[in-house]
């Protein structure tokens, strides 16, 4: 997880939005990220992120999804926050986690097939860096 720095000056308390559209596995998502700087020493930061993502109705190509068949999603909707911690003078972070849910629902279709599913997933995530 990398953080967007703001341009002009911040301190301890300070909240900036990042709004963009990203794709994972080929899935377009609208992500709204909220970042709110907790702590600050020296060139060592704290920030607390909050994250939203949606994706309007689209077809995947997924791998070991058979030719001919198709995933489409319906709706997808997640949301989550984590820390991050980060040195101002270095890309990577020191460390980071990330709790995350996710609703989807898709239909797979194929071979004069449907099927509907509903999705609900949690994600945790946490990097350290050695």
């Amino acid at each position: 997880v990398t953080v967007p720095l703001p341009q002009e000056p911040v301190g301890v308390g300070a909240r900036w939005e990042v709004t963009r559209t990203v794709t994972q596995m080929g899935l377009r998502l609208i992500q709204t990220m909220i970042y709110e700087l907790t702590g600050l020493e020296g060139d060592t930061a704290r920030v607390h992120v909050a994250i939203a993502q949606t994706a309007t109705e689209q077809t995947l190509r997924l791998p070991g999804v058979p030719e001919g068949a198709e995933v489409k999603i319906a709706s997808l909707h997640s949301g989550g926050s984590g820390d991050i911690e980060l040195l101002l003078s270095e890309i990577v972070p020191v460390s980071s986690s990330l709790s995350m849910k996710i609703a989807a629902e898709l239909e797979v279709r194929g071979e004069g097939m449907s099927q509907a599913i509903e999705l609900d997933q949690k994600l945790e995530s946490r990097l350290e860096r050695r």
